[in-house]
């Protein structure tokens, strides 16, 4: 199969029309979509998923995250237990 005939290059190629805030690529070999932020987002934000849904899902989560004035969720706690503080 010649790469422009792969349906991982086309719709890479589809999601990178539609997203330009992202560098959007089709992994050849491990057969996986990945996109690369092209704005300030957090050190070492790579996404990588089997398809454009999943990575859709993935890149609007990573766009929040770094969107000014973000809140960072609580981490998980389980029930009855408190969070730890700075004294002893």
């Amino acid at each position: 199969m010649t790469p422009a005939c792969d349906p991982g290059v086309q719709q890479a190629a589809r999601l990178q029309r539609t997203c330009h805030d992202w560098l959007i690529l089709w992994g050849r070999y491990d057969r996986q979509v990945w996109a690369f932020p092209r704005f300030r987002a957090a050190p070492g934000t790579i996404l990588a998923a089997a398809g454009t849904g999943e990575l859709i899902t993935a890149m609007r989560a990573a766009e929040r995250a770094a969107a000014p004035g973000h809140i960072p969720p609580l981490p998980y706690l389980p029930a009855g237990t408190e969070p730890r503080t700075g004294g002893r």
